[in-house]
């Protein structure tokens, strides 16, 4: 996921947003659950991030 997150700003407008809301929704409750802070907040800042440049 991290990989498809990081690159995510090379895929089409629409593939983003269903990476994206994905890894909201699925992947970092995942971290959380799973006790990966590290990785929960890496997927938190990547997407915000991607949110914000979309």
């Amino acid at each position: 996921r991290f990989h498809n997150i990081q690159t995510v700003s090379i895929k089409p407008y629409e593939k983003r947003q269903e990476i994206i809301l994905e890894t909201q929704q699925e992947f970092i409750p995942l971290a959380e659950y799973l006790k990966l802070p590290e990785i929960a907040i890496e997927l938190i800042n990547t997407v915000s991030f991607m949110l914000v440049r979309m």
